[in-house]
């Protein structure tokens, strides 16, 4: 009983300051969609950038990256999502993965792999992207893709995102910028908005 007690004062804690402890799970709604690998979730007391760990989506700039990211906006946006939270110390945001919870848990960083729109990072999902390659599913139509590392490495290695611009190494520092709004947003709730 103690031991419960111990535990739910540092979830509290962690609660209150905002920060989260990784290897928990939060709860929320996907607000944005920055590319094809990373989203914003609200949760009921902040707003959380997550990258989807075990999926490498085109970067958008490169062939089939705004079609991986509107993909990614038709799983996930505006909907209750868990995500899983992971420290991974590459990250640049909250690493995790993350599942749409409409009736039964199904992974969303699997769901890109497996259907084409983003390369594997993870062995769990080497065999679904294999399978995508050999169905010619979403980027694997062309002919020898670049991967999404392969383009950063030529590229200065900075990940850009939908509403920046500016080239790897400008003068940020390697500092990644947020977007103002540039995010996923539907057709529909884009003519709700004006």
């Amino acid at each position: 009983m103690k031991c419960m007690r111990i535990l739910s004062g540092v979830m509290f804690v962690l609660f209150v300051t905002g920060s989260f402890a990784y290897g928990v799970s939060i709860k929320g709604t996907v607000i944005e969609v920055q590319d094809g690998d990373t989203v914003v979730v609200e949760t009921t007391t902040k707003k959380v950038t997550v990258d989807l760990v075990g999926s490498d989506a085109p970067e958008l700039q490169q062939p089939y990256g705004s079609e991986s990211k509107l993909f990614l906006g038709k799983l996930v946006f505006d909907k209750k999502v868990k995500v899983q939270l992971l420290k991974l110390e590459k990250c640049e945001n909250t690493c995790g993965e993350v599942f749409l919870t409409d009736g039964y848990l199904r992974s969303v960083n699997r769901e890109m792999v497996k259907e084409g729109y983003a390369w594997s990072s993870k062995r769990k999902y080497k065999h679904l992207e294999k399978s995508a390659r050999e169905k010619k599913l979403g980027l694997w139509v062309q002919e020898n893709p670049e991967s999404p590392a392969e383009y950063r490495k030529t590229h200065g290695g900075m990940k850009i995102r939908s509403g920046q611009s500016g080239t790897a190494g400008s003068s940020t520092g390697g500092a990644q910028k947020k977007p103002s709004g540039a995010g996923f947003v539907p057709k529909a709730a884009r003519k709700l908005r004006q």
